[in-house]
């Protein structure tokens, strides 16, 4: 049973959230406070923990794995194509970013056109 002092800023429910626990179970809703998880349990549980300024979000059924994230890279290919590719380093904002792009945009325009055996599509980055 959750601690009804507990005042969430987030609740994840109907959804399948992984424990992580010695038993690899799972529960239906989690609450977070300041990034942390404070309380697991049956979605009835931990809505009781609500507050006028939690954020809850309806999970629709799918799989919450807490701490998984894809932090896997290809640096063989980043290293051979470093030089070719747009590189977006220091560019501080999409503003920004757009504001380049629009000023490259001949050259923009023919790297998009690259034939498809280069695994581009005619306009796929195109601004």
């Amino acid at each position: 049973m959750p601690d009804q002092k507990v005042k969430p800023d987030l609740i994840l429910r109907n959804g399948r959230v992984a424990t992580l626990d010695k038993a690899s179970s799972f529960t239906q809703a989690i609450a977070v406070q300041d990034s942390r998880f404070v309380a697991a349990g049956s979605n009835e549980e931990i809505m009781r923990l609500r507050s006028a300024n939690t954020q809850v979000i309806d999970l629709g059924s799918r799989t919450v794995i807490p701490g998984l994230n894809d932090s896997h890279m290809h640096p063989i290919r980043g290293g051979l194509n470093y030089n070719m590719e747009l590189r977006w380093d220091g560019v501080p904002s999409l503003a920004d970013a757009l504001r380049i792009g629009s000023q490259l945009g001949t050259l923009l325009t023919s790297w998009t056109n690259c034939p498809a055996s280069l695994g581009h599509r005619e306009g796929q980055h195109e601004f």
